[in-house]
């Protein structure tokens, strides 16, 4: 049973004593807006706020009860949020008023000020009409025993609608201008939700310019400032900075080429797509930020051994390395390049930043000929190189006009202190600037010195490779005119290869340093090409002498005989051009005899000859005899008579060019087609492609141009017939 409450809030009160009353209200809940915790959410500062104006409220002596109830349209509800007095834990757990049309507490005071949107009051509470409702009984029976005499209620607006209603309750008579009163505090309420909401708005705000200062926009990660500060804060603790084990700073490879060649957006992505993989990469302990443009630095802890430091650069390599599909299905190819450095115990943090900076630099330098995308900083700092030195090895060039060895070129191998021998792919990563200067200088003089040997010689000179950063140094350049100056007969006979895909090609300082050199006598080749971003017709204003196409191209002909195209291509554009050019990768007899029936004028590769020290390539060249027999009048092997082909359509091609379509002269190259002798020689005619040149014959000596694109269209699709023809030759070659 519930009793009827004390008393003790329905004595009358002097006007005066009222008055003090509100004032004092007043001023205690005009300060409570201010008071009110942020840290959660907004639902939680709304009730937070709503149950201290109320709890004043109470403490004021004036009502009995007080609760504010918010708005639920969904489910038509008035539920109680916050309320005070003797009975706030009944009203928050049982008191629901529902709204819907039929719902009987439609005609209740606190739905009413809800709907109407104004204060409305009940002077007798006991004996109001919606009570009577049958299914209002026990609700009726509360009031009684309370024996509460007034409610008022007023609507609160929240956000340009009514958001919810603040009842009071009282068990004497009301209050004087209590609905004035009462509307007023909601209004306050209402202007207190508002306030809050901007307070609310402002923090977050504050957080987020605070959140935006220390990471990235673009990638989300943690930028240059938040690592700073991470450094600073770990420095500050010694138990946190020996967690740290090593720094690792990734730089995307040729960047700029890709942002000219896609655009921004383009390039935007992929930094995207590498702070996503480099965090998939990475685990919960590491710390990754982009530190700018295209660079990332990762604080990475409790790594225990190199072998565990190899396994997480190879797998962040690995995720790296996958191609990125844009919209059109374009592909991209992406590289990066890594500079690590170890923590010593002694180190603070932004040395090791620093150093893993210097490591990147020399991994972006090294990237042409480096086996793994990253250098160790303390490898190229710490490692005993007394015991080891440089030995040239010669490789020959072979003319095949001039029938033997035209020149050779020079690469170096190391010695190590056991005798091993490691090719260039082994120690050139582990090279700085000024060791890679070294290196070519003594390269430089040991060919000088053994072409200066030789007692009599064909050779046209040798070549020796070159990295841009030590084509650009004075020094270099001041060294190799003391060598001219001492062997005036060497002008000429000297070429430095330089790799395709230097972008220094590109400043004004290279051209200049080029025609110093050209002065002095030097040859210049395009070495590697085919793999980088640049070609010869963007060279053509370039002053080299030679080009070496890449051996990747050459070597995997037999497998992938359609790049025999390329080949002449390219062969044809260094003609045009007034340039040698020489093929390497020659490894096989089969490739040497296509790539003679192709028209390439020089070879290189394992099958003229390995690379050899000093003395046994003196030896070879004394005992050099024409390494292959003459060309016979018909290919020997269906590889080159598919380049005997490519050489025989281009000359057709050629015919048609210059306007020379009459019959007989086609006639006669026809019958001079490798292919057609070497199917002679097979018993076999090839009746697709061959039909395809009948057509072609016609369509010649109608001198229908338009016709001649259409049939040679059609003679590219049968070479792929044709080398259907020899899947098992090209596998064994």
């Amino acid at each position: 049973m519930i009793t009827r409450a004390p008393n003790h809030r329905e004595q009358e009160q002097h006007p005066l004593a009222l008055l003090e009353s509100w004032i004092s209200l007043f001023a205690r809940i005009s300060r409570l807006p201010m008071q009110v915790q942020l840290d959660g959410s907004l639902e939680e500062a709304q009730h937070e706020l709503l149950q201290s104006i109320l709890t004043e409220l109470d403490h004021s002596g004036l009502f009995h009860s007080c609760a504010v109830a918010r708005a639920l349209p969904t489910e038509e509800i008035l539920l109680p949020i916050a309320a005070s007095g003797e009975f706030r834990q009944l009203i928050l757990e049982n008191v629901r008023a529902h709204y819907g049309a039929d719902s009987p507490h439609r005609q209740s005071v606190t739905v009413r000020a809800f709907l109407e949107k104004r204060t409305a009051m009940v002077y007798d509470h006991r004996n109001a009409d919606y009570l009577l409702d049958p299914t209002m009984a026990n609700w009726r029976a509360f009031i009684d025993a309370i024996g509460i005499q007034w409610i008022v209620a007023a609507p609160v607006f929240f956000q340009g609608q009514t958001w919810g209603v603040m009842v009071l309750s009282g068990l004497g008579e009301n209050l004087p201008a209590i609905e004035q009163a009462a509307a007023a505090l909601a209004a306050y309420i209402g202007e207190c939700l508002e306030y809050l909401e901007i307070r609310i708005a402002e923090k977050r705000n504050r957080e987020l310019l605070q959140e935006l200062s220390y990471r990235d926009p673009l990638t989300g990660l943690q930028n240059r400032r938040s690592l700073n500060q991470y450094l600073i804060t770990l420095n500050r603790s010694p138990a946190e900075r020996s967690q740290v084990d090593c720094i690792v700073m990734i730089d995307l490879d040729d960047f700029k080429q890709i942002n000219d060649q896609h655009g921004h957006s383009v390039g935007d992505l992929l930094l995207t797509q590498l702070a996503s993989r480099l965090q998939e990469g990475i685990r919960k302990s590491d710390f990754i930020s982009r530190y700018g443009g295209d660079e990332f630095v990762l604080i990475l802890r409790g790594i225990k051994s190199h072998s565990d430091l190899e396994k997480i650069l190879e797998g962040i390599a690995k995720r790296i390395a996958q191609p990125v599909v844009l919209g059109d299905l374009t592909l991209v190819d992406m590289q990066a390049s890594m500079g690590v450095a170890w923590k010593n115990p002694e180190d603070d943090l932004e040395t090791i930043l620093n150093r893993a900076d210097r490591a990147l630099y020399k991994a972006k330098e090294r990237k042409a000929y480096r086996e793994k995308p990253w250098v160790l900083w303390n490898s190229i700092k710490h490692r005993d190189r007394r015991h080891e030195k440089y030995l040239p090895y010669f490789q020959p060039v072979y003319d095949f006009q001039q029938g033997s060895t035209s020149r050779f070129e020079i690469l170096a191998r190391k010695q190590l202190g056991n005798g091993t021998i490691l090719p260039p792919a082994q120690f050139l990563g582990d090279l700085d600037q000024e060791d890679r200067l070294s290196l070519t200088l003594e390269m430089l003089h040991a060919g000088v010195d053994f072409f200066q040997g030789l007692a009599s010689t064909a050779l046209r000179g040798f070549s020796v490779n070159i990295d841009p950063d030590s084509f650009l140094r004075r020094s270099f350049f001041l060294e190799l005119q003391k060598i001219f100056q001492e062997n005036p007969s060497l002008r000429g006979r000297i070429t430095l290869e330089l790799l395709e895909s230097s972008e220094f090609t590109h400043s004004e300082s290279a051209l200049y340093a080029i025609q110093q050199l050209k002065e002095l006598g030097v040859q210049l080749s395009l070495d590697d090409v085919g793999t980088g971003f640049s070609s010869l017709l963007r060279m053509k204003n370039f002053p080299i002498d030679s080009v070496k196409m890449d051996q990747d191209f050459v070597k995997n002909i037999a497998r992938r005989p359609q790049e025999m195209f390329f080949l002449s291509n390219m062969q044809r554009l260094a003609c045009m051009l007034r340039l040698d050019f020489v093929a390497e990768g020659a490894e096989t007899l089969e490739i040497v005899d296509a790539l003679r029936w192709l028209g390439i004028g020089e070879v290189q590769g394992y099958a003229i000859a390995r690379p050899m020290a000093a003395a046994e390539f003196r030896q070879y060249l004394a005992q050099q005899q024409p390494l292959l027999a003459p060309a016979p009048a018909a290919p020997q092997c269906y590889l080159s008579a598919y380049a005997g082909q490519i050489r025989y359509l281009n000359s057709i091609y050629g015919l048609v060019e210059i306007g020379q379509s009459q019959k007989d002269p086609v006639l006669q190259l026809l019958e001079e087609s490798p292919l057609a002798r070497f199917l002679a020689e097979q018993g076999s005619t090839c009746p697709p492609v061959q039909h395809c040149y009948e057509q072609f014959l016609v369509s010649l000596s109608h001198q229908d141009f338009a016709d001649v694109d259409a049939v040679r269209s059609l003679i590219m699709g049968n070479f792929q017939q044709l080398a259907e023809l020899f899947p098992k030759e090209a596998e064994s070659a």
